[in-house]
């Protein structure tokens, strides 16, 4: 075996183990960890992933044809922790409610559950392909599931979802019809200590509802910029929402129906 190739595995073992270890600091060493690091790495679909945090476990079990969003989207929560859920931890050690809008599989809500294990989360998922998938990662009983998309209104609203689930999105020319509810009824207008946002592009007309952002203390979200819309309309949507941006950070990626995609984090300016 030549240089080039020991250096090449060596190189492979070292990105490994510094998964692993990235993830463990806050985490500890266990079977189904390091069983998930090599899933991650290896690009395997094993059954199920696990989320770990200080010796609590919870199993994430998904659609094997899904697999690739599964383990970008799994990637992105847990491991890069692209909402900052570990930093908020310090934040608000006791949050009473958090909302996941554009749930999917129940990663984000899952993660929360096992942070926050006193706070009310409720979740929204307008995509009955992975109702059941849902249903079954979202194990805690303090989370509340809605089978249902947010918007501007109460009815019904078509979406397509003859996508992968990571790119269901409200459309006209959708191929299903699902119910629907205005933002105004998130959390039935209670406070909302942290809102996480990835809806696809609906989050243009829920965040029109200036009132919601009132009464949310942290935003975090994944935006989608449409055709015709800028990343300074959008800052400018929040903060009249009351809210300071903290943090933009446009992604690497592009998505199938928006010219750009990225993480916006905003705090209520009363809590600043």
């Amino acid at each position: 075996m030549n240089n080039t190739i020991v250096k090449r595995y060596l190189m492979k073992f070292l990105r490994l183990v510094t998964l692993i270890l990235k993830c463990s600091i806050r985490s500890y060493f266990s079977l189904n960890w390091i069983r998930t690091c090599f899933s991650l790495y290896f690009n395997k679909h094993i059954q199920p992933l696990w989320i770990s945090y200080k010796k609590q476990e919870l199993p994430i079990f998904f659609n094997i044809e899904e697999w690739k969003t599964v383990r970008y989207i799994y990637k992105e929560i847990v491991v890069e922790d692209c909402y900052g859920l570990l930093h908020f931890k310090k934040l608000v050690n006791n949050p009473e409610i958090i909302v996941d809008l554009g749930s999917n599989i129940g990663i984000f809500s899952a993660f929360c559950s096992i942070l926050f294990p006193n706070t009310e989360i409720i979740a929204f998922e307008p995509n009955p392909k992975i109702k059941s998938i849902l249903e079954k990662n979202i194990t805690k009983p303090n989370i509340k599931i809605f089978f249902k998309a947010v918007t501007n209104k109460r009815g019904f609203i078509k979406i397509n979802n003859e996508c992968d689930s990571g790119n269901v999105h409200i459309s006209n020319s959708g191929n299903i019809l699902v119910p629907c509810i205005p933002s105004s009824e998130i959390g039935e207008g209670k406070k909302i200590d942290l809102l996480k946002l990835d809806v696809e592009g609906s989050e243009w007309e829920i965040l029109n509802d200036k009132n919601l952002l009132y009464r949310v203390r942290y935003l975090r979200m994944e935006y989608h910029l449409p055709k015709g819309k800028s990343l300074n309309d959008l800052k400018v949507l929040i903060e009249k929402g009351g809210h300071k941006i903290e943090m933009i950070e446009p992604n690497k990626y592009k998505a199938p129906f928006f010219q750009s995609v990225g993480t916006i984090f905003s705090s209520l300016k009363s809590d600043c």
